[in-house]
């Protein structure tokens, strides 16, 4: 059984992306742009499978359903988590190591790789400053009231940019102090990145996570 066809209409590249399900939910086919991708699941609804016009994905999982590996044609990517599923290190397959360190409350508290250490300070559940293995501030971060947590700003190297969100809470744009728009975003209606302008460095931006 396949429920009916999803058509959202994307209003700022004008192009439809169309979309397949199960009887339970899981997405079996997406059309774009006249490429089609398909999805096979296992007895868990996880994705064993990702055919993208014949260049196939495969998935592998834990048993508590965290992602262990991704094959992209032979590209590799492996993740390892903790016993309250979170996630400790990503290794793609050109290498260099990820590695996340996480505090008793499950936030994250410092991630490293290949380019340094960044370090996050929070309040409670809101990220305040990012610093560097040195504990020097990289960024510092303005939030809506607790109960909201919208980011407001951010401040990086001597410039502000100030956030503006959607209804998910996701990045649309970024704004400098005159008001004028310095970035954007555009997003899949499953959370992809389908284009962006500007180089401000931003890692909020999907449903506004890290």
């Amino acid at each position: 059984m396949v429920s009916p066809e999803l058509r959202p209409q994307n209003s700022y590249t004008g192009k439809t992306i169309t979309y397949t399900y199960d009887a339970v939910g899981n997405r079996l086919t997406k059309v774009d742009s006249g490429a089609r991708t398909t999805y096979t699941y296992d007895a868990a609804n996880e994705v064993l499978t990702e055919d993208a016009s014949g260049t196939l994905t495969t998935y592998t999982y834990d048993e508590n359903g965290n992602t262990l590996t991704t094959d992209a044609a032979g590209a590799v990517t492996t993740m390892t988590w903790s016993y309250e599923d979170e996630m400790l290190t990503v290794k793609p397959s050109g290498g260099g190591t990820v590695t996340m360190v996480y505090d008793g409350d499950h936030l994250r508290r410092k991630r490293q790789n290949g380019s340094g250490t960044t370090k996050h300070v929070w309040d409670d559940q809101q990220v305040l400053l990012e610093t560097n293995g040195n504990g020097v501030t990289q960024a510092r971060y303005t939030l809506a009231p607790f109960g909201y947590g919208d980011l407001v700003s951010m401040r990086r190297a001597s410039t502000t940019s100030f956030y503006h969100s959607d209804a998910l809470g996701s990045t649309r744009a970024l704004t400098d102090g005159d008001e004028a728009v310095t970035d954007t975003y555009l997003y899949s209606a499953f959370g992809n990145l389908l284009a962006s302008t500007g180089s401000t460095e931003n890692p909020y931006r999907y449903i506004g996570e890290l």
